[in-house]
């Protein structure tokens, strides 16, 4: 099964498809000068992206620049590894806070800016009535998670500057391929 290759500008304005050949090779043509994300939809049963380098950047998660030059040797990378962060959010009483959300993202503020539509590195996510969270999926790398009540989260929460103040609060945690790691969280009040 080929999967299908997708780049999408950093701005979120428009998305160039990409051409899978069976040797699995894939090639776009007439992409307009800008900043793009690659991302891939369909990978075969039981796989996901890992990474796609180019230039030793992973530009799922770091945006390439294109002006009018081809970017060739881009290398994409699969696993059947994938992570997982889970664990239990607590207020400050020691209850499960069935009202928190919970925030992840890249403990390096590079990774904040330019991330595509749909960023891999970053992610929000709900407790559930317990308290429990799990995020599936997260590429390898060092993040930040932070549990807020739902009277701090944002729909801008992916902006660099609540983002710096998220940092100032959050957990670390590093996730290597196929890590299955558990992260109890406090919930933060009013976002601090």
């Amino acid at each position: 099964a080929m999967s299908n290759q997708t780049i999408t500008p950093a701005s979120i304005t428009n998305i160039v498809r990409g051409r899978v050949d069976a040797n699995g090779t894939f090639t776009t043509i007439g992409v307009p000068n800008g900043k793009y994300i690659l991302r891939v939809s369909g990978a075969p049963q039981g796989w996901s992206l890992r990474d796609a380098s180019h230039g030793g950047k992973d530009i799922t998660s770091v945006a390439i620049e294109l002006d009018g030059e081809s970017a060739t040797g881009v290398m994409l990378a699969f696993t059947d590894k994938p992570t997982e962060l889970s664990g239990t959010v607590r207020d400050a009483s020691g209850n499960a806070d069935a009202r928190a959300t919970v925030l992840v993202f890249p403990a390096d503020p590079a990774g904040w800016v330019d991330t595509g539509s749909q960023p891999r590195r970053l992610r929000q996510v709900r407790a559930g009535q317990d308290g429990a969270y799990k995020i599936n999926g997260l590429p390898a790398g060092d993040y930040y998670v932070v549990a807020v009540d739902d009277e701090s989260t944002t729909a801008s929460w992916q902006d660099p500057a609540y983002l710096g103040g998220m940092a100032r609060n959050a957990t670390q945690v590093r996730l290597t391929e196929g890590d299955i790691k558990t992260q109890a969280l406090s919930t933060m009040k009013g976002g601090r």
